[in-house]
């Protein structure tokens, strides 16, 4: 063979090689699916794609979200069962629906309420099957703590519901539970619109020292309607957005970080092949706390200093 087309070929050989080590060093993909827009999953997601762009670029994810139904989802699913190496299913629905549908590859949830209370999951620490992830969940004690201390002579709450949303239950239970064990009188009312929502609070006027809007999407959506219901007496919200609209105070994780975390898990699965079994679901362990200023000023709450250095503030 003649020097040149020693090079050449030699040459031709290389460029091949190179190219073959120029290809992702694993190829696996990745579906993730949610049902209903939400501006909690937008965050949630928001941060996990910035975390897979970083840590994980090669990772393929093959999105669909929101779908507009519980079918929708469930055909989404069922493809990812079949046809991925893992899945992401997120928002509370999802784990009803994962509770009920079984699935056979790594699958994480976000985004969601308490796991084990939507049935997708009994233990948090060590997952006993083959979900895991993060979740929005606090204990409901923890930001009540919060709410007693800005306003130190409270009695009694009463707690604002979505009947209809797949939480409903959760903030239901937790909150009560959470009221008894700080000695709290709290009431419920269920509602399903934002007119049933006004008529709520304005007859609790002049019962409860305050009111408390759930994590569940007409509450979330309608803060401004609530505060002008509730006049001259505080709201406090489990979510951080009705806080922008007037409410006093809300307590909330941190949407963002938990989409990286989500993110992370999954690296930890399908790249670093970690048993699902050890890796606890992740929680935010620095919630954050808002506080509407100009709301506080509004009612004459003065907010203890050690408070305002912490939170986030809205004026």
């Amino acid at each position: 063979m003649s020097t040149k087309r020693l090079f050449f070929a030699t040459f031709g050989l290389v460029t091949l090689m190179a190219a073959a080590t120029a290809q992702p060093v694993w190829a696996i993909d990745v579906g993730v699916t949610w049902k209903g827009a939400s501006g909690m999953t937008d965050r949630v997601m928001s941060g996990f794609k910035e975390r897979m762009a970083a840590a994980a670029p090669d990772i393929v994810l093959d999105i669909r979200g929101p779908l507009e139904d519980k079918a929708a989802l469930t055909a989404a699913v069922e493809d990812f069962d079949a046809t991925k190496d893992a899945m992401v299913v997120l928002r509370s629905n999802g784990s009803l629906l994962l509770a009920e549908h079984a699935t056979s590859i790594p699958t994480l949830i976000g985004g969601g309420n308490h796991p084990p209370s939507l049935g997708v999951l009994q233990n948090m620490d060590r997952p006993e099957g083959n979900i895991t992830g993060v979740t929005y969940f606090i204990p409901h004690d923890v930001p009540l703590q919060s709410f007693m201390t800005i306003l130190p002579d409270a009695t009694s709450m009463l707690l604002i519901v979505q009947t209809d949303h797949s939480g409903a239950p959760i903030e239901e239970a937790g909150t009560l539970k959470a009221c008894e064990s700080l000695g709290l009188q709290c009431d419920v009312a269920k509602v399903m619109t934002v007119d049933e929502m006004r008529d709520a609070i304005s007859a609790g006027v002049g019962s409860y020292s305050a009111f408390l809007l759930s994590n569940t999407r007409l509450t979330i959506d309608n803060g401004a309607a609530a505060v002008e219901a509730a006049g001259d007496t505080p709201v406090f919200t489990f979510t951080g957005k009705p806080v922008k609209d007037g409410v006093l105070a809300g307590y909330v994780a941190d949407d963002h970080k938990l989409g990286r975390m989500l993110a992370d898990r999954l690296i930890q699965v399908v790249v670093d092949k970690t048993p699902i079994a050890e890796i606890p679901v992740g929680t935010d362990d620095t919630p954050i706390l808002y506080l509407n200023m100009s709301t506080a000023q509004r009612l004459g709450v003065d907010i203890p200093f050690q408070m305002l250095s912490t939170a986030t503030v809205i004026e």
